[in-house]
């Protein structure tokens, strides 16, 4: 019994350098059921490699793949050139979109980049940025969580403690999706918020047949209650 405890012991502290190198997340933050915390998006961090001038510049990062949802496996990434980032650089703090990201590749540039994988983000900087910078998500998680679901369909839910306001939410634009629904549980209520083609916007009140049919938004399966005897008509625009 001894040697198991101790055998179990070595392997926790194995492991603990390979979250913290990546990044950690919650498994109480993890995919449930079709649906996932914001908050386990925002967790990520990376570091430039290069330096950047002012301009339209590509920087280096490392690491670049993260542990996926729940803590197993290594493959999430966040960067994507819907996605806004946010570099800490003191005084020279910004908050950016990418216009171009590449995919991670094995590291060609040493220990220096970290997680083993680099990858590179080009986007229009004010400031310059020395190399060794953070780089964290631009808004708080919300539309890395998004990208995650779109595959599936789901629902990334806003959390208490998340970082973001509603003008986050409302200033993601062209890449959202409709079979993802927000639903924000951080205030009075709850609000779910759908993809209106541009943006996401709140669904203030169910869409209504002529005969009193009514449907809400769902995934997976929802048991839908509609009016008997007659056509349900639904507008979807």
């Amino acid at each position: 019994m001894k040697s198991l405890k101790s055998l179990i012991l070595a392997v926790t502290l194995m492991a603990a350098p390979l979250l913290a190198q990546n990044g950690s997340y919650s498994s109480s933050s993890g995919l449930s059921n079709g649906r996932v915390d914001v908050q386990a998006f925002a967790q990520w961090s990376m570091t430039t490699i290069t330096a950047v001038t002012a301009g339209s510049q590509t920087v280096t990062l490392a690491p670049c793949l993260f542990p996926s949802i729940g803590g197993a496996g290594s493959g999430f990434f966040p960067l994507a050139t819907s996605v806004k980032f946010t570099i800490l650089d003191g005084a020279n703090t910004e908050t950016l979109t990418p216009s171009a990201v590449t995919s991670p590749v094995i590291s060609t540039v040493g220990s220096a980049a970290g997680g083993g994988y680099t990858c590179s983000l080009t986007a229009t900087f004010s400031n310059a940025h020395a190399a060794g910078i953070k780089v964290v998500s631009g808004d708080f998680g919300a539309y890395e969580a998004i990208n995650y679901m779109k595959a599936s369909g789901g629902v990334v839910a806003l959390t208490a403690g998340w970082g973001g306001t509603l003008a986050t939410l409302t200033g993601i634009t062209g890449g959202g999706k409709y079979t993802v629904t927000v639903e924000d549980t951080t205030s009075a209520g709850i609000v779910d918020y759908g993809y209106n083609g541009s943006t996401y916007a709140a669904i203030a009140t169910p869409m209504l047949s002529s005969n009193g049919g009514s449907l809400v938004p769902f995934y997976n399966e929802e048991l839908l209650t509609l009016a008997t005897g007659a056509t349900n008509a639904f507008s979807v625009s």
